[in-house]
């Protein structure tokens, strides 16, 4: 009834991205950004109807000074044994970016870059709660609500400056996503598959 997990992380990455325009190399960026972590995880089940998960995660970023801890929790419920009622809180924090540019038409990979030094992370908060309900054997049917506060994003600055692009790469900004998800998932003798559905809506502001 009641599980404890530990962990750790150390990370070393080797980023470099550049630019070449009509044979001309325009940008050169390397970093080498170092992230240490560790988490505690409690999982609890207080009676057969309930689990519990509950923890936080500390990490260090080499290119920001403080630590941070990240708590978490979230719950399922059991009403009947057919249906799962479940919720979840918690706090993330990443310190990677992408630099996509907005206008391609055709994105095949991401190009990721650490966030400016001495700047707080990228920070969001989420909420979530559902359900999840098993009407015969390989047949279910769940539904999620969520909502997501960003304290803290970077992008892409439109206007870099040609002669310090390095430290003027990143423009920082604030955001809040929403949404839910419908996801049927069914079988019936030899065939199986599944439906879903998702509406999000994302808003973000940063400063030009």
């Amino acid at each position: 009834d009641l599980n404890l997990d530990l962990g750790w992380q150390i990370k070393y990455l080797s980023l470099k991205y550049t630019e070449t325009f009509a044979g001309q190399q325009v940008t050169n960026i390397s970093s080498n950004p170092e992230v240490f972590s560790s988490f505690i995880s409690l999982n609890w089940s207080p009676n057969p109807l309930i689990k519990t998960i509950s923890g936080f995660r500390i990490s260090k970023f080499n290119g920001y000074e403080k630590t941070l801890i990240n708590p978490k929790f979230s719950i399922k419920y059991n009403p009947i044994s057919d249906l799962a009622i479940k919720g979840s809180i918690g706090r993330y924090s990443q310190f990677l970016y992408t630099i996509n540019q907005e206008e391609e038409l055709l994105r095949i990979v991401d190009f990721w870059q650490p966030i400016p030094d001495g700047k707080k992370p990228q920070q969001s908060d989420h909420i979530i709660l559902g359900f999840e309900y098993w009407i015969s054997d390989g047949n279910t049917i769940s539904l999620e609500g969520y909502h997501k506060n960003y304290s803290t994003i970077y992008d892409l600055n439109p206007k870099v400056d040609a002669s310090n692009i390095e430290s003027s790469l990143a423009i920082a900004g604030t955001a809040k996503a929403g949404g839910i998800e419908f996801l049927y998932r069914f079988r019936k003798n030899k065939l199986s598959g599944w439906l879903s559905y998702a509406y999000s809506k994302i808003e973000r502001t940063v400063d030009l």
